[in-house]
C-alpha cells in the first residue's frame, strides 16, 4: 500500500502519520510520510485476505483537513495505490 501526503499547493509534507485501520477502527499499522510525501506499508502480515480497511492521515499540527478525509479498500495481497491526501 502506499500513496503521497501533499498540501493543497502541492507542496510534499513529511513527517506525517498515516495508519491503516480494520472495521473495528484499530490500528493494524502505521508508517510516516518521507521528504517526498511519500508513505508506504511494507509489511502486510497483519492484514486478513478479504477483510476491509479504512486509510487515514493523523492532521499534523497548522492544518484543519484531509481531503479524502479516508481511504477504504479490501486486502486481496496485491499492490494497493491510493489517492494522494491532501492536506488543508
Amino acid at each position: 500500500m502506499l500513496g503521497y501526503v501533499a498540501s493543497s499547493s502541492n507542496g510534499a509534507i513529511a513527517g506525517v502519520t498515516v495508519s491503516v485501520l480494520n472495521s473495528t477502527n484499530s490500528v493494524v499499522a502505521t508508517t510516516t510520510s518521507d521528504s517526498s510525501g511519500l508513505y508506504f506499508f511494507p509489511l502486510t502480515r497483519n492484514l486478513t485476505l478479504g477483510a476491509g480497511y479504512t486509510v487515514k492521515v493523523t492532521l499534523p499540527k497548522g492544518y484543519k483537513s484531509s481531503t479524502p478525509a479516508s481511504q477504504a479498500f479490501t486486502w486481496q495481497a496485491n499492490e494497493v495505490t491510493l489517492r494522494n491526501f491532501v492536506l488543508n
